[in-house]
């Protein structure tokens, strides 16, 4: 039965999409139905409704702000934009106003938290090196595969996380994979080839996923300073 996606779906039904026929996820795994891609579609529309509705009241928020608004204050609407800003960058669609809203609000804060703390050197050098590191989380986020896998209800589960880095494409699962530490590295590099093995010697060759599998294990090798990992 031919399945109908939408042509850029929501992280729910992206990640149904991913699964379907996939040879590289369980075989329970890969029979998707209509009405789950139906399902799915919806609560992705339902999220996007309501992550609309909340961005434009945090702009109310933002636009009522005193100019001598406390730092907590300040940090609460920053966690706020970045835990909106992690799920626009997942959704499917056009929300370019809507991220470019949410930076340009981020900036306006750290800005105002800058002024705030001007004769603290320590807490300003504290902020530029967030800053930086922040900057670097924003990079990693236009991969829609790393906002999936970083949200808190992620659509991809922990025994699914193997196949699914498998299934990107080389560029996003470069990106995904500065999420994993050496150990975490590891794990996946020798469940990655067990499972790719282990499909070959059903007489099922992915060649492309022995490709990304190069990529895991040379993150693996990076970050556990093994450079013979075997």
């Amino acid at each position: 039965m031919r399945i109908s996606f939408s042509t850029d779906p929501g992280c729910r039904e992206r990640h149904l999409q991913r699964k379907h026929n996939n040879p590289l996820f369980p075989e329970a795994d890969r029979a998707i139905t209509q009405r789950q891609v139906n399902e799915a579609r919806q609560q992705d529309e339902a999220e996007q409704a309501r992550f609309r509705q909340e961005f434009h009241a945090l702009l109310r928020q933002a636009v009522k702000l005193d100019a001598n608004v406390e730092n907590d204050v300040i940090l609460q609407l920053k966690e706020r934009i970045d835990k909106l800003y992690l799920l626009c960058m997942g959704f499917g669609g056009d929300f370019t106003s809507e991220k470019q809203g949410l930076l340009q609000l981020h900036d306006a804060l750290m800005t105002a938290l800058r002024r705030a703390t001007a004769s603290d050197a320590v807490a300003l050098a504290e902020i530029e090196q967030e800053q930086a590191a922040h900057k670097i989380h924003l990079q990693l986020l236009e991969y829609p595969i790393v906002a999936h896998l970083l949200r808190a209800d992620s659509p991809v589960g922990e025994h699914e996380l193997l196949a699914t880095l498998l299934s990107e494409a080389d560029e996003s699962l470069h990106a995904a994979m500065t999420l994993f530490d050496g150990p975490q590295a590891e794990i996946l590099r020798h469940r990655g080839r067990e499972l790719l093995t282990g499909l070959k010697q059903q007489g099922i060759d992915v060649p492309a996923a022995w490709a990304r599998l190069q990529v895991i294990e040379d993150h693996a090798r990076t970050v556990t300073g093994h450079p013979t990992l075997q």
